[in-house]
């Protein structure tokens, strides 16, 4: 059968090769007699000719299918059968069932109303006859005679967030019910005072018991005990006329603006390299942002009246969704320390720096009030907002994401609030995002490639829809928000305090062109607040409960639905049926109908892969067939195409497993930081912390091309020259690896039964043991991780090390010594000729003739001293031994001498510089000799050359070099006791760990910046040498004029006299 298949193939080959006319319709033909009746293709690439031309080295059947996949899927696509008969799914039988369950007995007319039913609850079309089959058969008899017995009780709570009923819409601020609110300030006050601020509150408390509202007067205290400096006012840019700019100009600009972006904001910066984003944050003006905005912001919070079905598996007593108790002082203290301490201050312009030298104690009386009134004071409901593009470039106010920043002081008490209410509310798991210690995109991203690859593997049905609310953070009701708390059995103090939180505030837009007039936030959740995620996570949670709820979900194991992804307002459904997606799309129309949100259906996408009839294949389905609401016609969904990649936060999947090259776009990317009008470590860094991280998410949890990596290493490793230099670049080849084996550890390990399913499947089991066998570990655990990286580490230094650019390496894993390749402390070109000497890098005769002249070569001689000395030209020479830089070598020792003296000095020293010492029969000359009291030191500075050498070997050898002149020392300093000690700094700015031995021995404090500082001026002192021995003219340098065998001893002296180096006297 094989055989006589190929056979055709072949004969279907050669005729289209000897077709000349209208080869489209040749190729559409023969897909008809290949795989029978297709769909009419007219549009077909004429690549597939040239395709098929070639079926005879298809050696089988599936090659042939998959090549015409890979390369034209779209003509693939749309040439497939597709299934005629409409079967009843698994959802729709079980849909149909509960359906009957909750129909009366004595419902008439049954097979009309379950009809009826279907399309409203569902979305599902089916006439009565098909109703009518189903009900006939004995399983579906059973399974609604045991659904009857299970039906989910619902509590109507009619009208429980309406305008009358909103506690903060109207009333003003009043302290909370008399026994609770007096328990927690009295609780509060009872303590010993300590600090003058405290006083001030504790009087405010006593009011607060006696009745009077002092709830602003609490904002006036802190206020007046910080002090903070007035916000400056932001003044609208002057519009400077445009001018003919040159290309240097140019240039100018586009530097300076790139440098401020550097210093202010470098994730800005990366948007800007490798984005195209414009380098001012705002583009569009300020009077439309502010229309646009205000007319968000300020529309009043519709009413959300739907009957609430408390959320099942929830706190139950009022206790218990009560966030309104006392606070502690260890709560604050938790609290503080997790606040960063460069996070930007609010409209009152208090930083955190400011916040934390309050006394703990007094902001515990202070939030206490606040407690007690339930309410913040106004003055801390004012906020500023920025804008941050959602994508560049941006054509529109729509394309910016409002970031609000309120006040420190508010954002710590959100932080407490938000802390007790995640304990006492129950979220549904499908909710990745917000939630500690889970990786919501790594999990998401992970299960979505997962089940894409479980449904073309298996021949199975998927089908997904990707919903885009518009500006739901901004949008939602507060009417829904205390509905969900309500929900979640919230107690009313509780909910009380969440609505005046969100009531009353106010915020200005900040722009470039100055700041807008205050807008009212009368709708929708700040972003920047700690409490607003969870806030929307709550009102999206009865959306999740009621997905699982449908049972329509893609089975991923056995009894495990996965009916959505979720992160944030990022909704994916999947189904694994027609009719189970169309019923979850219908669910989700009703409800963000009922919170008044707003979907954008030109925004949304699906996707439905199905099986092939009579093949064991799995194809696209490009007639989009869904929609948001069968009721509405306009709500039809549109499709992916086979050709297409979809994107889910931030990663790309194809329907049929096609993998997009990314070597043209990290070419793209680097070339665009390459040619960026900055310095040359600005560029590293930007490569280092952003490309390189960015790089890493795509191929961690997309699905890249064999061997994308290593290559982009490679790429990586030209653009800045040197890929193993000490620039802490990331291996990508290697990190990858093992943040896919802690990825599919967290799914593991998860409490999600759907993440425990993904990590089981044979697809990723199969990923796991490659990885494990590639990296040569047999368990998951913390410890073989730790174990396998570092023997990677290791492995790769040791090849390092035997090269000609790691020889001394290893000398600089002391941190100090790699202080300045931040390049903070250095211009651009010190930066590179510092990377240089690091790598031995510096173009010497040795370097550049290395591989085709040994060591006796002539070549390789020094320019310089090379026909006295005979010596090679290499770095170590030229900085250790040339002759010709013996002046600058002995500057440089001199340097950090002189360093180390003024240090001794400082610390309460009498020091002696280079004193001749004689000590049996010879003449010695340490360094220094420092002294104090009693105690007097031997300190003696060497800058060798990193190399197989350790440095701690020469520090011993110092030390052990003057340890016979420890009784000539106490004499001469007339103390009783004496040590030796050494400085070791390598040539290349290596700092030798036993320099902190010598330095403790002699009671020497020298800070970490200043041992940082010492290396670069060691290694900068190394790039003058270098410099200057490249660049001095070749008249300067010593020449041999008189042949060595034909002079007597005068000459020979007069040769030396006049043989001395020259040295520039500024250096």
């Amino acid at each position: 059968m094989f055989l006589g298949l190929l056979s055709n193939l072949q004969s279907i080959a050669r005729r289209i090769s000897l077709q000349q006319s209208s080869p489209a319709e040749g190729v559409a033909a023969n897909f008809q007699l290949l795989m029978g009746p297709r769909l009419t293709t007219p549009d077909v690439k004429p690549h597939v000719t040239q395709l098929l031309r070639f079926r005879p080295l298809l050696k089988t059947a599936r090659l042939l299918t998959r090549s015409v996949t890979r390369q034209h899927p779209d003509e693939f696509a749309a040439g497939e059968r597709i299934e005629k008969k409409a079967r009843w799914s698994t959802f729709e039988v079980g849909a149909l069932e509960r359906l009957e369950t909750r129909l009366p007995n004595s419902t008439r007319n049954i097979y009309q109303e379950l009809e009826r039913l279907l399309f409203e609850r569902h979305g599902l079309s089916r006439n009565t006859e098909m109703i009518k089959g189903q009900r006939r058969k004995p399983h579906y008899k059973e399974m609604v005679a045991m659904f009857r017995s299970t039906c989910p009780e619902i509590l109507d709570i009619p009208n429980v967030a309406s305008n009358s009923q909103h506690p903060a819409s109207n009333s003003p601020s009043h302290p909370s019910s008399e026994h609770e609110g007096e328990s927690v300030l009295r609780s509060a006050l009872a303590h010993e005072e300590r600090y003058m601020f405290e006083s001030v509150l504790l009087e405010l408390a006593e009011k607060a018991l006696g009745g009077n509202n002092v709830l602003e007067d609490t904002a006036s205290a802190i206020i007046d005990f910080l002090a903070p400096p007035e916000r400056p006012v932001r003044m609208p840019e002057r519009r400077i006329s445009k001018k003919p700019e040159t290309n240097r100009t140019r240039k100018q600009r586009r530097f300076k603006e790139l440098r401020h972006l550097y210093n202010k904001n470098r994730h800005r910066l990366a948007e800007v390299l490798l984005d195209d984003a414009q380098p001012k944050r705002n583009e569009i003006p300020l009077p439309q942002c502010t229309e646009h905005f205000r007319e968000i912001f300020e529309s009043t919070s519709p009413c959300d009246d739907e009957p609430v079905r408390m959320k099942r598996g929830s706190h139950s007593t009022s206790s218990a969704g009560d966030i309104t108790f006392k606070m502690e002082l260890k709560e604050i203290e938790k609290a503080l320390q997790g606040l960063p301490r460069n996070t930007s201050p609010g409209a009152d312009n208090i930083s955190a720096a400011m916040l934390r030298s309050v006394p703990v104690p007094a902001l515990t009386i202070l939030f206490n009030l606040w407690l007690f009134y339930l309410d913040v004071p106004a003055k801390f409901k004012e906020s500023r907002t920025i804008l941050l593009p959602k994508r560049n470039p941006v054509k529109g106010p729509m394309d910016y994401r409002p970031i609000t920043i309120s006040s420190v002081i508010y954002r710590l008490y959100s932080k407490i609030l938000n802390q007790r209410l995640l304990q006492c509310t129950v979220l549904n798991k499908l909710q990745k995002a917000f939630r500690k210690g889970i990786d919501g995109c790594g999990e998401n991203t992970f299960t979505l490639k997962t089940a894409l690859a479980l449904a073309r593997s298996e021949h199975r049905e998927i089908c997904m829809a990707s919903l885009d609310v518009a500006k739901a953070f901004d949008s939602v009701s507060h009417h829904s928000i205390s509905r969900a708390l309500i929900r979640q059995h919230a107690s009313p103090e509780t909910i009380l305090l969440v609505s005046r939180l969100l009531s009353g505030s106010v915020t200005r837009i900040e722009h470039f062109e100055g700041v807008s007039e205050a807008i009212e936030l009368r709708r929708g959740v700040k972003q920047g607040d700690p409490l607003s995620p969870l806030l929307f996570s709550l009102v999206i949670d009865e959306l999740l409960d009621d997905l699982e709820d449908t049972k329509a979900g893609f089975t991923l194991g056995h009894d495990v639905l996965l009916c959505s992804l979720v992160f944030a307002d990022d909704i994916l459904l999947m189904s694994d049926s027609k009719a189970g997606l169309q019923s979850q799309l219908l669910s989700c129309s009703k409800f963000f109908k009922a919170r008044s949100l707003h979907v954008n259906v030109s925004k949304c996408s699906t996707l439905r892969l199905y099986r092939v009839p009579k093949k064991r294949s799995v194809n696209v389905d490009l007639i989009p067939r869904f929609y948001l609401d069968p009721h509405e016609p306009d709500t039809l969904l549109p499709c992916f195409s086979a050709s297409g990649f979809m994107k889910y936060l931030g990663v790309e999947f194809n329907p049929f497993g096609r993998r997009r090259d990314h070597i043209a776009n990290v070419n793209c990317m680097v070339d665009k930081v390459c040619n960026a009008e900055m310095k040359p470590q600005h560029k590293v860094e930007i490569i280092r912390t952003y490309l390189l991280r960015r790089l890493l998410f795509t191929l961690t949890l997309g699905n890249p091309m064999a061997n994308s990596a290593r290559t982009i290493d490679k790429i990586i490793r030209q653009a800045i020259k040197e890929g193993q230099g000490g620039l802490g670049l990331l291996n990508l080849s290697e990190t990858t690896d093992f943040c896919l084996l802690k990825l599919i550890k967290k799914l593991e390990t998860s409490d999600d039964v759907v993440s425990q399913s993904c990590a089981c499947t044979l697809s990723v089991l199969k990923l796991k043991t490659k990885l494990m066998q590639r990296l040569r570990i047999s368990t998951l655990s913390n410890e073989e991780l730790r174990a396998a990286k570092k023997r990677l580490m290791d492995a790769r230094m040791v090849r390092f090390l035997a090269t000609y650019q790691g020889s001394g390496f290893q000398e600089f894993s002391e941190r100090r010594s790699n202080e300045w390749m931040s390049g903070e402390m250095m211009t651009g070109r010190s930066f590179i000729c510092s990377i240089k000497a690091r790598t031995n890098l510096v173009p010497t005769r040795l370097q550049t003739l290395r591989g085709r002249a040994d060591l006796a070569d002539q070549r390789v001689r020094c320019r310089r001293c090379g026909n006295i000395s005979g010596a090679p030209e290499s770095l170590a020479h030229i900085s250790q031994t040339c002759m010709f830089t013996h002046g600058l070598i002995t500057r440089r020792h001199d340097a950090v001498v002189d360093k180390i003296a003024s240090i001794a000095i400082d610390a309460g020293y009498d020091s002696l510089r280079e004193p001749i010492l004689r000590c049996d029969g010879q003449t010695w000359k340490p360094d220094l000799v420092p002294y104090k009291g009693e105690n007097s030191f031997i300190v003696d500075v060497a800058i060798p050359y990193e190399s197989k050498e350790p440095l701690a070997r020469r520090h011993h050898e110092k030390c052990r070099k003057y340890e016979r002149l420890k009784a000539t020392v106490c004499t001469l300093t007339k103390t009783k006791n004496c040590a030796t000690g050494a400085i070791i700094i390598g040539a290349r700015g290596a700092w030798c760990p036993r320099n902190d031995e010598s330095l403790k021995l002699a009671n020497i404090n020298i800070k970490y910046r200043q041992k940082a500082l010492l290396c670069l001026t060691v290694l900068e002192r190394t790039n003058k040498i270098i410099s200057w021995f490249m660049q001095v003219s070749e008249e300067l340098q010593p020449r041999r004029t008189i042949a060595a065998g034909n002079i007597n001893a005068s000459q020979q002296s007069h040769s030396r006299r006049h043989q001395q180096p020259h040295v520039r006297p500024d250096l």
